[in-house]
Formats: C-alpha cells, sequence, structure tokens
C-alpha cells in the first residue's frame, strides 16, 4: 500500500455519527418504561372488567331466577276475575308478573292483563282490525 492512502479501518469518521448524549437516552429509557407500566395496568384492568361482569351476568340469571319465587311459601289464593258480558277465554300467557287472557267477546278480541297475586285486572286491550 502507499503512505498516500490512509488505511479505512485505522480512520474514523465521527462527522455522520450523530452525538452520544447519555441524557437523551436516559429519558427515552423513562419514558418507554412508563409507557409499558402504564400498558400493563390497562391491561390488568380491561382483564378485571371482563371478569367481574362475567361474575354479575352469571348471578345476574341465578338472582333473576331467585327474585321469580315466592319468597315465602303460602296457601294458594282464590281470585275471581270479571270477564267482560258474552267473553271467552280463547288462550292464557303468563309473562312479566301479569297474566293475559286472550278473549273474544261481541266487539271482537280482546287483552285482559291480570295481577295473579291479587286478581286485580291491571288492563284491557281491545283489538281492532286494521281497515
Amino acid at each position: 500500500m502507499s503512505d498516500s492512502m490512509p488505511d479505512p479501518a485505522q480512520t474514523t469518521d465521527t462527522s455522520q455519527d450523530p452525538p452520544q448524549d447519555g441524557a437523551s437516552d436516559d429519558r427515552t429509557y423513562r419514558i418507554l418504561k412508563w409507557v409499558v407500566i402504564v400498558m400493563g395496568v390497562l391491561l390488568v384492568v380491561g382483564f378485571v372488567v371482563i371478569v367481574v361482569g362475567m361474575i354479575s351476568k352469571i348471578q345476574g340469571f341465578t338472582g333473576a331466577n331467585r327474585k321469580a319465587a315466592p319468597q315465602s311459601v303460602s296457601a294458594p289464593y282464590e281470585a275471581a276475575v270479571t270477564l267482560p258480558p258474552g267473553a271467552r277465554i280463547v288462550e292464557t300467557a303468563v309473562g312479566d308478573g301479569l297474566v293475559v287472557l286472550r278473549l273474544e267477546t261481541p266487539r271482537g278480541p280482546a287483552l285482559l292483563l291480570v295481577d295473579p297475586r291479587t286478581g286485580r285486572t291491571r288492563g284491557t286491550v281491545t283489538l281492532t282490525p286494521a281497515e
């Protein structure tokens, strides 16, 4: 080799390398560390929310069944329901704490909503065909 050419392995060109700033690296590391910690906490909180939601849904299903059952066992009751004159019961259904009686009356079909605990009529729905 000639003496006029410097050996590339021995020379280092520092003009193209960014300056090494230790404070900048420490700051970036701390920010990255906090981001990872916050994301980990969010992951744990999200998991807890999902588990609590599942537990409340399961308890809601069993809790709803318990609420629907009578709180105390009592003797059977009797209740008299007065039907409109000339009406006849075609169908019965139970739902939402009411007994629904589908009636055929001289004026047309109707629904009679009865509270099964008291036997009182809660409402009447007269069904009229569209014209």
